[in-house]
């Protein structure tokens, strides 16, 4: 049976690592945005390949942040706190007092229907404190109690269907 030329190709790489190197440094040379050009070229496909091993791998992937929070705890508690620092630059000064309120009783009926359903629920903004299209404000208006699972799993996303709505 024949050798192809692309396993041909890809002994020769193997017995001549030195080569291969040098060659790749005269490319980089000559023609420095390659790299870059490629990235900008394929970034819509690589970001979809992306999320579609995550959809594929999320045991892998719920691991992994586990294991990242844990080994950065003060990185997480930032992330937490920019959060939370966002969230309180979206609050109207006139409303804070009744957003306050509704937040509250908001958690509480999050409480009570865990205890009647056994499902999680969860707080949820209307429209994401921090999105590239819209950015809601952290009040009364943008409060909503949903099941845990779904806000979960709609994440930053739902905006197409609000703005089609509204």
């Amino acid at each position: 049976m024949a050798i192809s030329n692309s396993e041909k190709l890809r002994k020769w790489r193997a017995a001549n690592p030195e080569k291969v190197k040098e060659q790749k440094r005269r490319h980089k040379e000559r023609h420095p945005d390659s790299a870059k050009l490629y990235r900008e070229k394929t970034k819509d496909k690589a970001a979809e390949t992306r999320l579609e091993w995550q959809r594929n791998n999320k045991e892998k992937v719920n691991l992994s942040c586990k294991q990242w929070r844990q080994k950065n705890p003060d990185k997480n508690r930032a992330k937490a706190l920019r959060y939370y620092m966002k969230k309180m630059q979206r609050v109207v000064g006139c409303e804070e007092e009744f957003t306050h309120f509704v937040e509250l009783e908001a958690t509480h009926l999050c409480t009570l229907r865990e205890t009647l359903t056994g499902i999680k629920w969860h707080v949820d903004h209307i429209v994401p404190l921090h999105h590239k299209q819209a950015c809601g404000l952290h009040n009364a208006f943008n409060l909503q109690v949903v099941p845990g699972s779904w806000n979960i799993s709609k994440g930053n996303r739902n905006m197409d269907t609000y703005f089609a709505r509204h």
